[in-house]
């Protein structure tokens, strides 16, 4: 029997992202829990005096959605910075100028972090180098970041702060980009932004705080209610550093952190495992980054074999950052490499992230060990003009196959990969459906995921990639009460334009409300 509830839904479209569960216009909750899900024509037995209930009026009720890639930290710093944006700048004068005015408020000799830049959107389709920003700054050592996040570029002051001289031997897996013929470092620096934050001062913990308040009210307006930070940096004492946000109440969405490949002996000294917990924040993948590095792959094959069989051994799953082909190759001969039964390899749920450019050739070999993709669909929506000018034709067709990846049976989800783009998951579903960008070009497959499809890329897939399906990813008695109505009907978002104006009007975590709009 069915106790009475603290909060009932009637009248709605709940979307249960399980073949075995047909949608439900009723869903009753408990406790922080969904204790009832059915299509009752009366409710009555759910209800008593302190039960809240709420009319959907028709309009789509979902399990809280799931980002599992992101960066918090990045984020929060993000927020703190100067804005390069394409959204906020068109010209490398236009960045000079925003920084600048930033340096105008501090003393000289105080680092300025700008964030965003985007070569592609500018005018001059540059990158900056040093004397672009000496230019802005000459007394104020500068960091601008890339909106990928692989590329910072330093003014000259930045570079003698952190020692950087001609001299300079590139740290593994980086580059840093030099003048011709002098041999000069240019100011651009790749993949070495763990290197730099090693020699520059920390972000101030009250703009950290800042960000994440922000963060909790960004993510929740959006329907957000479980992360996963993705961030090759963290090690012990940034999951110290997470613990302190959410005992203090800075950081309330619930989530989990990935760590450093190389980290995980630390993690176990302090004895946490795979999956240990600190109330709602939890111990994710061990994270590895592949890159190509001029033709030169970093870690070499066998140095990726040893990492990833030492990660298995110790029982965390393993998430491979691996964008292009030749990097997806060499993290998937690394998997092969594993000696554990492939029953193993499925318990552990290693993953690909971001899959960017993945052939034809390659999707068999994802298939056959039994690996999870990770992708961003959005993008698509936001960077789906310039790969069509800059990606070969031929590879189009390959970027960020959400569609072919779940059509061929391998477990995709889909993420925002914050502050990279926005974490509204509305573009990555958009996209998803689409396959176009924000200027209404199509990009890459011909064929787009249909909306519940597409759904459960955010909700099921992701709550199963990140070990969360057991309570998360779908409405059905007993999961947690992580629930989203939304501002539109199932029938509406078959429109696929529709799927662009897709706002919450209310997000519930653990049975509680944490945004109404």
């Amino acid at each position: 029997m069915v106790q009475k509830t603290d909060l009932v839904f009637h009248n709605i479209h709940a979307e249960t992202i399980d073949r075995e569960v047909s949608p439900a216009s009723v869903i009753g909750v408990r406790a922080g829990k969904i204790v009832h899900v059915g299509n009752d024509s009366s409710f009555d037995f759910l209800v008593d005096a302190n039960t809240r209930v709420i009319d959907g009026e028709g309009l789509l009720l979902t399990p809280g959605l799931i980002d599992p890639h992101l960066h918090l930290l990045s984020w929060a710093n993000y927020l703190s910075s100067v804005d390069c944006s394409r959204e906020a700048v068109a010209s490398i004068e236009e960045i000079q100028a925003a920084i600048a005015k930033e340096a105008r408020k501090v003393p000289p000799g105080t680092w300025i972090r700008a964030v965003g830049y985007d070569e592609f959107y500018l005018k001059e389709k540059r990158h900056l180098t040093r004397h672009d920003l000496d230019a802005a700054a000459p007394l104020h050592p500068v960091r601008l970041a890339h909106r990928s996040g692989h590329i910072l570029v330093l003014n000259s002051l930045g570079l003698r702060n952190t020692n950087i001289r001609i001299d300079t031997e590139e740290p593994p897996g980086s580059t840093i980009d030099r003048e011709i013929p002098s041999g000069d470092p240019s100011g651009m620096l790749i993949d070495m932004d763990a290197w730099i934050r090693e020699r520059i001062p920390d972000i101030p913990e009250e703009q950290i705080s800042q960000g994440l308040s922000q963060i909790n009210h960004s993510l929740y307006s959006s329907g957000v209610t479980f992360v996963q930070d993705a961030s090759v940096t963290n090690d012990y004492s940034i999951w110290r550093d997470f613990i302190g946000y959410r005992e203090e109440g800075i950081l309330k969405v619930s989530g989990s952190m990935m760590i450093n490949g190389d980290k995980t002996q630390e993690f176990l000294q302090n004895n946490l495992g795979f999956g240990e917990r600190y109330g709602e924040w939890h111990i994710g993948a061990a994270k590895i980054i592949v890159s190509d590095v001029g033709g030169k792959m970093h870690p070499t094959l066998e140095d990726l074999e040893e990492l990833v069989q030492k990660i298995d051994d110790k029982g965390f799953q393993i998430a491979i950052h691996a964008v292009t082909r030749t990097e997806i190759e060499h993290a998937l001969e690394a998997f092969g490499s594993l000696s554990n039964e492939p029953s193993s390899r499925v318990k552990r749920r290693h993953r690909i992230e971001h899959a960017s450019i993945c052939p034809p050739d390659l999707l068999e070999k994802l298939r056959e060990l039994d690996l999870g993709v990770v992708t961003q669909p959005g993008f698509i929506f936001f960077n789906g003009d310039r790969y069509l000018n800059t990606v070969e034709k031929a590879s189009q067709n390959w970027l960020y196959r959400a569609t072919t990846f779940y059509k061929e049976g391998i477990t995709v989800a889909s993420s925002s990969d914050a502050p990279v783009i926005p974490e509204n998951p509305q573009f990555g579903l958009y996209a998803a459906v689409t396959r176009k960008s924000m200027n209404g070009h199509h990009v890459g497959e011909s064929r787009g995921l249909q909306f519940h499809e597409a759904l459960a890329l955010f909700t099921k897939n992701a709550a199963y990639l990140t070990f969360q399906d057991h309570q998360r990813g779908t409405l059905l008695p007993n999961k947690r009460a992580d629930l989203v109505l939304w501002n539109k009907g199932l029938s509406a978002l078959q429109d696929p334009d529709e799927i662009r104006q897709l706002e919450p009007l209310m997000t519930i975590a653990n049975g509680d409300f944490v945004f109404e709009s």
